[in-house]
């Protein structure tokens, strides 16, 4: 959790990013593209770093919500 604040609040870049997912560095511009043009992502002027928006961050507690009380439990329904 400590690594996630320290992403929120200092912003993060490619490249720190590319430590937890197994993509390829074009593959990840791409995605930070994507996201910037839907305005969940702010780019810092002159710097590479990124920023969630406020509608980044709405976006990302309403996924952790679904998963945690729609998916996890129809999951373990299943069993």
């Amino acid at each position: 959790m400590a690594m996630a604040t320290t992403l929120a609040v200092h912003g993060c870049r490619r490249s720190n990013l590319l430590k937890f997912m197994p993509i390829s560095a074009t593959a990840m511009s791409r995605q930070l593209k994507r996201l910037r043009l839907r305005g969940l992502i702010k780019k810092v002027t002159r710097t590479y770093r990124y920023y969630l928006t406020r509608l980044g961050r709405a976006a990302i507690a309403a996924a952790c919500s679904i998963t945690r009380f729609q998916i996890v439990p129809a999951m373990a329904a299943t069993r």
